[in-house]
């Protein structure tokens, strides 16, 4: 049976929310592939999937040859859920 849910939405959630927390700072390195699918017990490609999307929805940005940065605050998403949780965060409370 199929999941419900991409397995890599909830891994870039929970790194959106060390971004938010202020666990991962602007500029400083998002974690690998390898390190998430360790992590997470998931195949590297997953992993790889969860950081680009955290790319395309402006959590961070690839920087060649430095590899993929946790943005800065100015491109984060801007759509707040109430009680200033990002929606992308809250796939994790459900």
């Amino acid at each position: 049976m199929k999941p419900s849910r991409a397995l890599y939405v909830p891994i870039a959630a929970a790194v959106a929310a060390r971004i938010t927390r202020g666990e991962l700072r602007p500029g400083r390195a998002v974690p690998d592939a390898g390190t998430l699918s360790r992590h997470y017990g998931v195949a590297r490609v997953t992993a790889r999937q969860a950081v680009a999307l955290l790319v395309r929805q402006g959590w961070a940005v690839e920087t060649p040859p430095r590899g993929v940065r946790v943005a800065d605050p100015s491109a984060w998403p801007r759509e707040l859920a109430p009680a200033g949780e990002h929606p992308l965060t809250s796939v994790l409370l459900k």
